[in-house]
Formats: C-alpha cells, structure tokens, sequence
C-alpha cells in the first residue's frame, strides 16, 4: 500500500512539473507570437525590420495596469518607409495598439 501511494506522489508531482513547464515555455514564445501577429496586420508591402523588446512593462489602459510586451516594424510601400510602434498584452500576445511613428527622411517634404 505504502509503495501505491508514493507512486501516486510521484506521478502527480511529474504531471504538475509537466504543467509548469508547458506554462513557462507558453510565457516565454507570447513575445515571439506578438511579433508575428503584428507582421500580419499588414498585407501590401515588405516587412523591412521588426523588433520585440522581451521584457513585460505595465501600462495603464481604460484606467486599469497591464503588462505589455513593446515593439516596432518597418514597412516598405512603393519605396515608400514607414515605422511603426505597437504594444501587445502580455497575457495572451493582442495587439492592443498600432501607431506610426515616422517616415523615413527621404519620404518628408523638404520644405
């Protein structure tokens, strides 16, 4: 009987540690899987550059603290450059918001 039960400890122990892991993992890629989310909001043109900062921050949205995940692109139209900036919810990787953040300086009127 003695044997039944620590096997039992045991083989929960392993599934919990299972779960952890899968968790942990889960947490570590929603940075990556922002990124590409963000890639695909855009159908015309090439994605020229992107980056992920793969730190979570806090923000305050509709009055309330969450934690994002912040990162831009460069997106090419008719030779055309343009930046973007985004912030995704680090809970579940949406892109919560998408902004431009410049053209490059080729593209500015000169006067």
């Amino acid at each position: 009987m003695k044997q039944y039960k620590n096997a039992i400890a045991v083989l929960i122990g392993a599934i919990l540690g299972f779960l952890i892991v899968l968790k942990i993992r889960k947490q570590m890629n929603l940075p990556e899987v922002a990124l590409e989310r963000a890639k695909n909001m855009f159908q015309a043109g090439t994605i020229t550059g992107s980056w992920i900062v793969m730190e979570k921050e806090t923000m305050t949205k509709d009055g309330q603290e969450i934690q994002v995940y912040k990162g831009g692109l460069t997106h090419l139209v008719n030779d055309s450059s343009y930046e973007y900036r985004f912030i995704a919810d680090a809970n579940n990787a949406e892109i919560i918001e998408m902004n431009l953040y410049n053209q490059s300086e080729q593209d500015k009127p000169l006067a």
